[in-house]
């Protein structure tokens, strides 16, 4: 896949719609998000790719407690694996991906412009 850069994030869906409204037809985007729901309206209402990202980091915390240890390898669990794996995948570079999986578990939607 192309490689990826984070176009936005955004708190509701809604803010996203509306960003998609003003986007060209020739801009293709992919949202991440860890809410189901909000996904869900995403797809009915813009037809977005919607990429859900269920991780839950064993420190979970305010943002800036999870961005502070993002970036640490050590004992990777295979769960952070798959989801950064899955990440890196829409082309993502790896502090990219963790950086995305941060807002994501904090309940922000990402929006990613794809090349």
């Amino acid at each position: 896949m192309a490689d990826s850069k984070v176009a936005g994030v955004f708190s509701t869906a809604d803010e996203i719609i509306r960003k998609a409204a003003d986007a060209s037809s020739g801009e293709s985007y992919i949202v991440v998000c860890r809410d189901s729901e909000e996904g869900d309206k995403l797809k009915e209402k813009t037809g977005l790719q919607v990429e859900m990202v269920k991780h839950s980091p064993s420190n979970d915390g305010p943002v800036f407690r999870n961005l502070a240890t993002a970036f640490e390898p050590d004992g990777e669990e295979p769960a952070l694996s798959s989801v950064l794996g899955r990440l890196s995948d829409l082309g993502l570079s790896d502090v990219d991906a963790r950086e995305v999986l941060g807002y994501a578990e904090d309940g922000l939607l990402v929006l990613l412009k794809t090349n």
